[in-house]
């Protein structure tokens, strides 16, 4: 915990201004209240709290969006760029003259909030407005502005979990088509298993099945995860669930009659639609770094931004950085810092690909080539590649990586 302390210390000692435009269109402020009735956090002073919307717009030509897969189709407005818009919240000082001038950005973990619980010693809160919520006030105290923005599509909307709109993939003006597999570990021998649940890292329910009695659907068993396939007979299994003893055609459950086996390894896939431009969420955590620095005609401004993200996170942060979105529309430096906590040397997840599904966990994640910020030799293959590679000198940030001995 003091090692999280004394890393973001040191990055509020290293970084370096610069000024650019963001596409950002507009922050939507839903409510704005005093933190705690007031109180100060030392010299910082009082906090406030905004939650709101912000709303972007992406021009899909722009070089540094076309690594964004299926960009190109989404529906484009009046003048040609893709709009959505993502869940904020920020914990602000009432003065900004009193704050340290940094924005510090919490990745969210699925849609939920991570530093104040990480830095403050605070309780885990969807909504950080009481007392134990706030920690012993670490990051207030400091002066940092804390902003959340969700950058995650596939969220449900209860439980204040904080997410995105992103556009959907469309072909020809029709939603696109096509294969999803997901994994799963289930620990009952129930005979239903559902995908709604966000703690559920099979999650699929945003793709759903074309025909969900279609012959092609497949649900394959290994004894482990590089057990032997299994391929389940078609009429043991279907999408549904048990409800008040009968079997209900549900396309968030799969049902197997013979009931699923603990620690045994399922593999469900299925042709599916429902395909949105989940990428988009790398670019709002990108264009509202940016922002905040860059502009002064918003609620939230800064001299530098920092991005905070833990285990899924870190991950992120390192694909972030990987394919190049540290560098906005116009060239310029995006965060001044990132920490990546506990993402070892793993750089990916499923965040930008048609049908992608965040919430999954990939085994091999960490076997992606490059491991390291700069440039190595792959020896497999011979080619040369490394985190940072897409970024100029000028583009890069400070980056603090701590792990422990499991990762």
């Amino acid at each position: 915990m003091n090692l999280l302390r004394y890393v973001l210390i040191a990055a509020v000692l290293s970084s370096t201004a610069s000024y650019a435009m963001a596409e950002v269109t507009r922050i939507e402020i839903a409510t704005r209240a005093d933190v705690l009735a007031g109180k100060g956090f030392g010299d910082t002073g009082p906090y406030e709290e905004i939650v709101g919307k912000v709303y972007y717009s992406l021009d899909p030509d722009n070089p540094r969006n076309k690594s964004i897969a299926d960009l190109d189709k989404a529906p484009r407005d009046a003048a040609g760029r893709v709009a959505f818009v993502a869940d904020l919240f920020v914990l602000a000082p009432k003065d900004k003259s009193h704050g340290n001038g940094v924005a510090l950005f919490d990745v969210l973990n699925r849609g939920r909030k991570n530093m104040l619980n990480a830095f403050n010693r605070s309780l885990p809160s969807f909504d950080p407005n009481a007392p134990l919520d706030l920690g012993d006030g670490f990051l207030m105290q400091q002066g940092y502005t804390l902003v959340w923005v969700g950058w995650q599509f596939d969220l449900p909307h209860r439980g204040s979990l904080m997410g995105l709109e992103a556009p959907p993939v469309l072909e020809n003006g029709k939603p696109v088509v096509g294969k999803v597999t997901t994994t799963f570990t289930p620990n009952t021998n129930d005979p239903t298993y559902p995908l709604n649940d966000v703690g559920r890292y099979a999650d699929t329910t945003h793709y759903p099945p074309v025909d969900p009695a279609s012959p092609a659907n497949m649900l394959v068993v290994r004894d482990g995860f590089l057990g032997a396939p299994h391929v389940i007979p078609r009429d043991e299994w279907q999408f549904a669930r048990v409800k008040d003893g009968q079997i209900v055609p549900d396309s968030s459950a799969v049902y197997l009659k013979a009931g699923f086996q603990p620690g045994h390894f399922y593999e469900l896939s299925y042709q599916a639609t429902g395909a949105v431009v989940a990428g988009v969420g790398l670019a709002a955590l990108r264009d509202l770094a940016s922002a905040v620095k860059y502009r002064q005609d918003l609620p939230i401004t800064a001299r530098y931004a920092y991005a905070f993200g833990p285990s899924q996170d870190g991950r992120l942060l390192r694909e972030f950085l990987y394919e190049g979105f540290n560098a906005d529309e116009q060239d310029r430096r995006a965060f001044d810092a990132v920490m990546a906590h506990i993402a070892g040397a793993a750089r990916g997840g499923d965040f930008n690909s048609r049908f992608a599904r965040p919430n999954g966990l990939g085994f091999f994640v960490a076997s992606l080539f490059p491991y390291l910020d700069l440039d190595q030799k792959d020896p497999a293959t011979g080619g040369t590649d490394g985190i940072e590679t897409k970024l100029t000198p000028e583009q890069r940030p400070k980056i603090f990586y701590t792990n422990s001995s499991g990762e």
